[in-house]
C-alpha cells in the first residue's frame, strides 16, 4: 500500500473514475504541498525551534501525497457503497420487470430509484447496451460492484434480455436477491457494531487518563501539604 501511494500506481484509473484531468490533479497536489510548506515554515520561525525543520521532508511528502490518498479513500468508499446499493437496485429491478417485461426498459425505469455512485454505473450500462446488447457490458457493470454474486446476477439478466424471461429462472433470481440482501444487511449490522466498538475506546481511554491525572494531582497536593507540615 505504501509503495502504491509513493508511486501513485493507479492514478490514471482513479482520475478516469472521478472524471478528473491530470492537469487539475497536479495543480491541486502542488498547491497543497506549497501551502503546507509555507504554514510549517511560519510555524517553525514563530517558535524559533529550527530543529523542527528536520521533519520538513516527511511533512512535505505527506502533503504531496495527500491528493492521491484522498482519491484512494474516495474510491474505496464508493466501492463499499456500491456493494450495499446493489441489492436495493436488484429489488427495484425485479419489481419493475413484472410491469415492463423488458430488460432494457426496466433498467431505464430503475435509474431514478438508484443512488450514487451506483447510479452512474447503471447509466453507463444503459448507454452501452443501447449501442450493442453484449454480455461484456453487463459484466463490466458487475465488475464495478466487485463481487462474484454481481457477475452471476448480471449474466442472468443478460440472458433475460437475449432469450426472454423464464418463470423458473426469475424465481431463482428473486430468491438469490433475497439472500443477498439479507447477507448485506447482516454485514452492515456487524460493520456498525465494529465501528461502535472502535469509537467507544477513545472516550474510555480519555476518561481513565483524566481520572489518573486527577489522582496524581491530588497525591502531589497532599504530599506537598504533608511535607510542609513536617518542615514547619
Amino acid at each position: 500500500m505504501i509503495i502504491e501511494i509513493l508511486k501513485e500506481k493507479h492514478l490514471n484509473l482513479y482520475l478516469n473514475y472521478f472524471g478528473k484531468t491530470r492537469k487539475s490533479y497536479e495543480v491541486n497536489k502542488w498547491l497543497i504541498t506549497f501551502l503546507v510548506f509555507f504554514i510549517y515554515s511560519m510555524f517553525v520561525i514563530f517558535l524559533k525551534q529550527f530543529l523542527i525543520f528536520l521533519a520538513l521532508p516527511v511533512v512535505l511528502l505527506a502533503a504531496n501525497k495527500f491528493a492521491y490518498i484522498n482519491l484512494v479513500a474516495r474510491k474505496k468508499k464508493d466501492d463499499l457503497l456500491k456493494t450495499y446499493l446493489f441489492p436495493e437496485f436488484l429489488r427495484c429491478f425485479i419489481c419493475l420487470l413484472g410491469v415492463s417485461g423488458n430488460v432494457y426498459s426496466t433498467l431505464k425505469a430503475t435509474v431514478p430509484y438508484v443512488k450514487e455512485p451506483l447510479k452512474a454505473e447503471l447509466q453507463r450500462l444503459i448507454t452501452n447496451i443501447e449501442r450493442e446488447n453484449d454480455r461484456r457490458h453487463y459484466i463490466e457493470f458487475a465488475n464495478s460492484i466487485g463481487n462474484s454474486e454481481a457477475s452471476m446476477v448480471m449474466s442472468m439478466i443478460h440472458e433475460f434480455s437475449e432469450f426472454g424471461i423464464q418463470k423458473d429462472a426469475l424465481q431463482q433470481l428473486e430468491q438469490f436477491i433475497e439472500r443477498l440482501q439479507e447477507n448485506k444487511t447482516n454485514e452492515l449490522i456487524e460493520r456498525k457494531a465494529r465501528e461502535m466498538d472502535k469509537y467507544s475506546v477513545p472516550p474510555v481511554v480519555l476518561s481513565v487518563l483524566f481520572v489518573l491525572s486527577f489522582a496524581v494531582a491530588l497525591f502531589v497536593y497532599y504530599m506537598s501539604q504533608i511535607q510542609g507540615s513536617l518542615n514547619f
